[in-house]
């Protein structure tokens, strides 16, 4: 089965606020779907209950059990709030009548006099991505090195539906070594096909928080 970031995230909307997901990935010696994939679905059916103006504010997650890849998931989004500039939703996911994660996200709207609340970090000061390495490169060049790189490692560098150029290359191949506890990537989906940007910037990005 073929995976991309956009069929990772692709929910089918069964009746209102009923929404299916599957296409599920396992990852590497994991026992379920993997969490960020879920969390990717359960944002997306969210975002089709607000408007193109609302965007992710929040979002907090609670696995409850592992999820079958092999079966669908089903997301059920309660509209738990409407505002003039925030909405909330709380998502449950469920597989065979069983909850797997349960939700809580908020969507906000710009308005006029935010200008000067900063709600994110400001981009960080880091090489640029033109000058960095793809991840698939890396293993076999820090092997060469004399680096252990495990079998993990290799399988994140070829099997992601992203394109990735990490910043530390030796935290991405060894991320015991990496003493700060920072891990800082390019990271880009592969296959983009005019998708609505915002929307796949913000799932992608909710994926690599797990």
């Amino acid at each position: 089965m073929a995976f991309d970031a956009q069929s990772m995230f692709r929910v089918e909307n069964l009746r209102p606020d009923i929404y299916r997901g599957s296409n599920l990935r396992i990852p590497p010696f994991g026992r379920g779907a993997f969490g960020g994939q879920v969390l990717g679905q359960a944002l997306s059916c969210a975002s089709k209950t607000v408007t193109a103006s609302h965007k992710l504010h929040s979002l907090h997650s609670y696995f409850l059990r592992a999820a079958n890849p092999s079966h669908e998931i089903c997301y059920t989004v309660s509209r738990t709030s409407d505002g003039a500039s925030l909405c909330s939703r709380s998502i449950s996911a469920t597989q065979e009548g069983a909850v797997v994660c349960s939700l809580q996200i908020s969507f906000h709207t710009e308005e006029e006099d935010n200008s000067k609340l900063q709600l994110e970090p400001s981009m960080p000061d880091v090489r640029h991505h033109s000058t960095l390495k793809m991840a698939q490169e890396l293993p076999y060049e820090m092997e060469h090195k004399g680096a252990e790189v495990t079998t993990f490692v290799y399988h994140i560098a070829h099997s992601m539906m992203f394109d990735i150029k990490p910043v530390n290359p030796e935290s991405f191949i060894s991320p015991r070594s990496n003493t700060q506890h920072e891990f800082t990537t390019w990271n880009r989906a592969r296959n983009y096909s005019g998708k609505p940007l915002l929307f796949l910037s913000q799932t992608n990005r909710t994926f690599f928080t797990n």
